[in-house]
């Protein structure tokens, strides 16, 4: 788990099998969590695209 205020806000969540972004986003503030269904392989990006 990545936790802290240098963690970037904005996200992306990738299918590694495929590449392809199954989620994108920012966050609010850095305690809110990324959320997703389960079930498969995530890959979460976090980086400043400023």
């Amino acid at each position: 788990m990545l936790f802290g205020d240098d963690v970037p806000l904005t996200y992306r969540v990738v299918d590694p099998r495929t590449g392809d972004v199954v989620a994108r986003g920012v966050r609010q503030d850095a305690s809110e969590w990324i959320m997703d269904a389960g079930g498969a392989p995530r890959v979460y990006i976090c980086c400043d695209e400023a």
